[in-house]
């Protein structure tokens, strides 16, 4: 097949890297409109396998892409026009690799020639991404020979391995030169062509414990494990199934997707702030799973037992950004060999735990109040959440407020951006995990994330599945009420409370989806029932009181455990 022009070579070109991509799994392309783009665009149109997303805002593009690629646990690819709308992409670039998550950015570029030369709409887009990308590859002119064709699909290959491999986004960046547009006839010969399927093997190795380590283990009786962030992966059925067997305590948050485990411990982030039950609960092994831990409990319960030996299980990745001493990191599937019997059953160890978890529960019910808090939406809502939808927080108070209410969990699929832990692409990401899962779900956020991430909404038309966005208006940055500011002046609501007056409700009816605002306890679960069997965007907003939400944090981190 011999191209006429400059046009259709670069068609073929585009056509031979994302045929082969989906050779490898690829299924999902999130394109965002633009000029320079087209030879992809086009490419990506004739690949009728290739299910694709159309997103004008590219910063909202990006997080949705970053959405399909956790609720599918293979990457998404995301496709742009060249100059600052690459630049778009960067936050969701810095989550996808803060969080472990596979991505592809396909990036157009004007050719080398009018980099430099003050051309119209041309940045330096070479590593613009910096260290985020776990691969960067420029992508070089079309070619059209043979040796040319077999580098740009060893490129597609060598860019969706590296993606999984290493848990992050990878930036391949395409120079086209003018013209871009392909003729309907070149691009109905260019779907005739035939890319071999590609398989990737993956080698499974034996895994043996160390002495050290077995001996570690057997020896230990007071053992705790702690979940962090872990994205639901394929292998994860096969963790479930081990450590539920494990007969020793499992703190397990929400986004571990290991909550409702046998022994697994909620309300811990509350309970391990006391000084007196962190030395009670001191353990002589610490197993971790996942990521670090997120919960500010959690973390000084880590630091407190510095002296303690770590067995670290990495999954998605590895992080510890704290450098806990005496850590001992095995690979990826190492907790295959931990299918053990791993120490004798203690008891009063396990019965120590869940008592003061159940206090815990406790602490959250005791403070009581007449006006709509923002705990409140969680107490109603998760038992309604059906158990095959999946669950979404915004950083901030949502996050820690999820955490508080894991206990309400049924086995949802939970997701956070936290990463990164930005308020940007909240709305967008969930709004992704919809498209990779083919679930509905529910999204907790907040009034600032809500709006920060508005010109998601321009999807709400072509949502097919159920996506209720949950808004806590509690009418600014409530969480930075935790910072030790000596008094709440003018100054403190200037610069870092930031009140907001948006109308949520005309801001849904603008964008044609559905509205409801609660103001009074109770009143939450009898509102979802009305719409959660409809299809579409809904939004419900809580107009809850942040001075009454502060009191009832404030009342379970002080409970008196003892």
């Amino acid at each position: 097949m011999q191209p006429n022009n400059p046009a259709e070579l670069q068609s073929l070109w585009s056509y031979l890297f994302l045929s082969r991509l989906c050779s490898l799994g690829l299924e999902h392309v999130v394109i965002s409109p633009g000029s320079r783009s087209t030879p992809l665009v086009q490419a990506a149109e004739s690949i009728s396998r290739l299910n694709k997303h159309v997103f004008i805002d590219e910063r909202s593009a990006a997080f949705t892409a970053l959405g399909i690629s956790k609720a599918y646990n293979n990457p998404a690819a995301l496709i742009c026009t060249s100059g600052t709308a690459v630049a778009n992409y960067y936050p969701a670039v810095i989550e996808a690799r803060q969080s472990g998550t596979p991505l592809l950015v396909l990036t157009a570029d004007r050719p080398p020639e009018e980099r430099g030369a003050g051309s119209n709409q041309t940045i330096d887009q070479i590593e613009i991404y910096g260290k985020y990308p776990v691969l960067f590859a420029d992508a070089g002119k079309a070619e059209f020979s043979e040796e040319a064709f077999t580098r740009i699909t060893s490129l597609a290959t060598e860019a969706w391995q590296k993606s999984i491999a290493d848990y992050g986004p990878v930036h391949i960046n395409f120079p086209f030169d003018k013209p871009l547009e392909s003729n309907r006839e070149w691009m109905d010969t260019l779907s005739s062509i035939k890319i071999t399927s590609q398989s990737l093997s993956e080698e499974k190795t034996s895994i043996s414990l160390s002495e050290t380590v077995k001996s570690q283990i057997s020896e230990s009786n007071n053992i705790v494990a702690i979940a962090g962030p872990m994205r639901p992966t394929s292998d994860l059925d096969s963790l479930k199934g081990i450590i539920s067997e494990w007969n020793f305590p499992i703190i397990a948050e929400a986004g571990s997707q290991l909550s409702n485990l046998p022994n697994s411990i909620t309300g811990s982030d509350i309970f391990l702030r006391d000084e007196k039950l962190r030395a009670e609960l001191k353990p002589d092994l610490i197993i971790r799973i996942g990521r670090q831990p997120l919960g500010k409990g959690h973390l000084i319960f880590l630091a407190d037992n510095r002296d303690v030996p770590h067995l670290v299980i990495p999954h998605n990745g590895y992080s510890d950004n704290a450098h806990f001493a005496k850590i001992t990191i095995l690979p990826e599937n190492a907790y295959q060999a931990l299918d053990m019997n791993i120490s004798e059953v203690n008891e009063n160890w396990i019965k120590k735990w869940n008592r003061v978890s159940e206090l815990s529960k406790k602490a959250i019910y005791t403070w009581k109040s007449s006006a709509l808090t923002d705990w409140d939406t969680y107490q109603e809502l998760i038992p309604e959440i059906p158990e095959d939808w999946f669950v979404m927080s915004s950083n901030s108070f949502p996050a820690r407020d999820l955490e508080s209410a894991s206990h309400l969990l049924k086995g949802q699929q939970i997701y956070l951006n936290r990463g990164a832990s930005g308020i940007d692409g909240i709305t967008s990401t969930a709004i992704g995990l919809g498209i990779g899962s083919d679930k509905n779900g529910v999204l907790f956020t907040g009034d600032l994330a809500f709006l920060h991430d508005i010109t998601a909404l321009l999807q709400t038309r072509k949502i097919s599945t159920n996506l209720t966005i949950v808004v806590n208006n509690n009418r600014g940055g409530q969480i930075f009420r935790m910072l030790p500011f000596p008094e709440l002046d003018d100054s403190f609501e200037k610069y870092f409370e930031t009140p907001q007056s948006a109308h949520i409700n005309h801001l849904a009816k603008a964008f044609g989806a559905g509205y409801v605002q609660v103001r009074q306890p109770g009143k939450l679960s009898a509102e979802f029932q009305k719409s959660k069997d409809r299809k579409g965007l809904h939004i419900i907003e809580m107009l809850t009181d942040p001075e009454a939400s502060m009191k009832r944090r404030k009342a379970a981190w002080k409970f008196e455990f003892s």
